[in-house]
């Protein structure tokens, strides 16, 4: 099995260097827009948008297995910004039944995550709870 031609037929229009351009500086730039945000649900809802398409333009996952990442369960972002973060979900959460890991950019580390006490994630400078 391989892509469907409607998938084949999206992926050529990233042939465009300049739509390239655009995809890639994306999150960084929502990011950066959340950042200038006073604290609310939109502010939470673009940083997650922003965190979710640069993930996903470095690892293939369905929509399922991302929207179930949990920091420091299957998302691990390294206090040092000069780190790599690891993605590390098990096979039984796989739809393949395989687990599957892979390893993010540094960038990530210096969008400043931060775990604090009881298992809930802070996006520091936003200043929102995206945990239980």
């Amino acid at each position: 099995p391989g892509l469907t031609d409607k998938n084949k037929a999206l992926l050529r229009t990233f042939a465009d260097p300049d739509l390239l351009r655009r995809l890639i500086s994306l999150p960084d730039r929502l990011w950066r827009e959340a950042l200038a945000m006073a604290p609310s649900q939109r502010q939470l809802a673009k940083a997650q948008a922003a965190l979710a398409i640069a993930i996903l333009t470095y690892a293939p996952l369905r929509i399922a297995n991302l929207s179930a990442l949990a920091f420091e369960q299957t998302l691990f972002v390294p206090a040092r910004a000069d780190q790599e973060s690891l993605i590390e979900i098990p096979a039984a959460q796989m739809k393949n039944r395989a687990p599957f890991s892979i390893s993010l950019p540094a960038t990530f580390a210096s969008w400043n995550f931060r775990i604090s006490a009881g298992n809930t994630c802070e996006l520091v400078r936003l200043k929102l709870s995206c945990g239980p």
